[in-house]
């Protein structure tokens, strides 16, 4: 594992939010990445964690 880390591979099974993992390499998932974007975006303007869901939900992102 710490190998793969070095190398920039992936180690656990399942992709971090926003991407897909395609025949061992990460790739973006440009609708996951939209939202995590938003939700970046959102952080940087000053907003917290309640305000920011507020705000996903009511735009119709649900998880």
């Amino acid at each position: 594992m710490e190998q793969k880390a070095r190398e920039g591979k992936w180690v656990i099974s399942l992709p971090p939010q926003g991407y897909d993992l395609v025949e061992g390499e990460l790739i973006v998932n440009e609708k996951e990445a939209e939202i995590i974007r938003k939700i970046f975006n959102l952080y940087l303007s000053g907003k917290g964690m309640r305000k920011i869901a507020s705000e996903l939900n009511t735009a119709g992102y649900h998880v």
